[in-house]
């Protein structure tokens, strides 16, 4: 209801932030999702997304806590609080960079009092504000969120199904490939690592005569 561009909500785990991302999706609310189990191409996708402003949530694991600098971040989210202090401090680094303004708003559980005591010692005492978020709003999206869980558990097990079939087809075309390119595959040259077989003779070769010269020079001696 309050933060509704440029805001990046980060998870503990990755399931949870593609399973969040669903339920915005469902929702109506734009979003992309960033975390391990994306390729390189569909973490840099979500990043243009969130960018260019295609996508106003950002659903996001600690890969984007550190060593992303994504400009114009208004609010950063911690659905749950980090296990470790340093990344909760790169999570909120996310926003008012650059001498920007920017919020991180932080829910807090009773398992995690001593991460939030020291968020509090480390911080600007008039910068925090507390809430309590009442049980009436609470319960009001919990609702919501079970009203979707039927269609969330489809699209899950669609994807899962459709990651099985396409994971299935490479295993074919790889199989197919060996069969059909068998003898071009067994003539190739073996790989070795870092030195080409030319290389390897001549160092050989360098270090054998290296080694001639020095009982040369000890029997001149």
């Amino acid at each position: 209801r309050h933060f509704k561009k440029k805001c990046i909500v980060f998870f503990r785990s990755k399931a949870a932030a593609h399973q969040m991302k669903i339920i915005f999706g469902l929702m109506g609310l734009r979003a992309a999702e960033l975390h391990g189990n994306l390729s390189q191409e569909g973490r840099l996708q979500a990043l243009e997304q969130f960018r260019d402003g295609h996508v106003d949530y950002l659903m996001a694991t600690d890969l984007a806590a550190r060593g992303l600098d994504v400009k114009g971040v208004e609010t950063v989210i911690n659905y749950t609080m980090p296990n470790q202090f340093p990344q909760y401090l790169h999570r909120v680094g996310r926003t008012a960079r650059a001498g920007r303004t920017g919020r991180a708003i932080t829910l807090i559980g009773e398992t995690d009092r001593k991460m939030l005591k020291l968020a509090v010692k480390h911080s600007s005492k008039d910068h925090i504000k507390q809430r309590v978020v009442p049980n009436e709003t609470l319960n009001k999206y919990r609702a919501k969120v079970d009203d979707l869980a039927p269609q969330v558990k489809s699209i899950v097990d669609e994807e899962r199904e459709e990651k099985m079939f396409k994971d299935a087809d490479m295993q074919m075309t790889k199989a197919s490939n060996l069969l059909n390119h068998k003898t071009e595959i067994q003539s190739r040259p073996r790989r070795t690592w870092f030195q080409t077989e030319k290389d390897r003779n001549e160092a050989k070769k360098a270090s054998k005569n290296e080694y001639l010269n020095k009982n040369k020079k000890r029997t001149k001696e």
